[in-house]
């Protein structure tokens, strides 16, 4: 199994499919069934598709060989398709430190990425936008520093229709009050960042605002369904609403994703048992 980055496997998963859905539709919707009634991916997929088991390398070599002539066949369906663009979300041009930032995100993803290559790119960034917030907070990361809330709040002041200048406030301050309002704010400029929508979800049940925090904690599983932290946020609003059942079974699925990611919270193990013993006073 590999725990690469997501982005080096775009292209792959989206044949993988497309292969699916034209050629195993009605395994690939057992399949689907199962991971929507919370069963565990991979006994999932090997119920479904026991010929294609992971554990197998001869039968992935197969899969791979479906995969590939399904690739060259040229069997698609194609469509015209005119899109009208949404400026919403920021009002800031694309700057030079931007794209930096762009190059920076595909270098996480090269097999030789190092944090001198890193370190580098940040640093020009840096140079041409010293207010830039994204690399301000990846800086300080990288550095084992605490973000510079004060540039960070500065930012967000003078740039008040960029959501990103909001997010990395959000996440980076230690008052309540400041990070829920600055969630809001940068869900407000951009209604389709999940990190936001997920940031008001969280803030909301933390307050014990759950009701009000559900359509924002659905949101953001429906923007990024594959994100264990979005899992998460559904799960906290249930267990506040008194949901037990499909907190914890929320909670367990957040905890098998994260388990598949080097990415995963310290803590992550012991989150199931703290949703359990939450509820057992609910329960009664």
């Amino acid at each position: 199994m590999s725990r690469g980055a997501p982005g080096r496997f775009h292209l792959s998963s989206w044949l993988l499919y497309h292969w699916l859905w034209n050629q195993r539709s009605a395994r690939f919707e057992d399949y689907q069934k199962r991971l929507a009634d919370g069963e565990d991916p991979a006994a999932a997929w090997k119920a479904a598709f026991p010929e294609y088991d992971p554990a197998n390398p001869d039968s992935l070599a197969a899969l791979d060989v479906e995969l590939s002539r399904y690739g060259k066949s040229a069997r698609y369906a194609f469509y015209k398709v005119t899109a009208t663009p949404d400026t919403k979300m920021s009002d800031t041009l694309l700057s030079s430190a931007d794209v930096h930032l762009l190059l920076l995100q595909a270098r996480l993803n090269w097999p030789d990425s190092r944090d001198a290559l890193i370190r580098a790119e940040l640093d020009e960034a840096l140079a041409e936008d010293p207010w830039n917030t994204e690399a301000l907070v990846q800086r300080a990361r990288l550095d084992g520093k605490e973000p510079p809330i004060e540039k960070l709040r500065a930012s967000a002041d003078t740039r008040k229709g960029d959501y990103r200048a909001w997010l990395a406030l959000a996440g980076s301050t230690r008052n309540d009050d400041e990070r829920r309002l600055a969630y809001q704010k940068a869900a407000e400029l951009n209604p389709e960042s999940a990190r936001a929508q997920e940031g008001v979800a969280r803030a909301l049940t933390a307050e014990g605002r759950a009701r009000e925090a559900l359509p924002f904690a659905n949101r953001a599983l429906d923007l990024e369904p594959w994100n264990p932290s979005m899992v998460e946020a559904l799960a906290l609003a249930a267990h506040r609403l008194g949901k037990c059942v499909e907190a914890v079974q929320l909670e367990r699925r957040a905890v098998r994703m994260w388990s598949r990611s080097e990415a995963a919270p310290a803590d992550v193990a012991g989150r199931v048992a703290a949703l359990e013993s939450g509820c057992k006073p609910a329960a009664k």
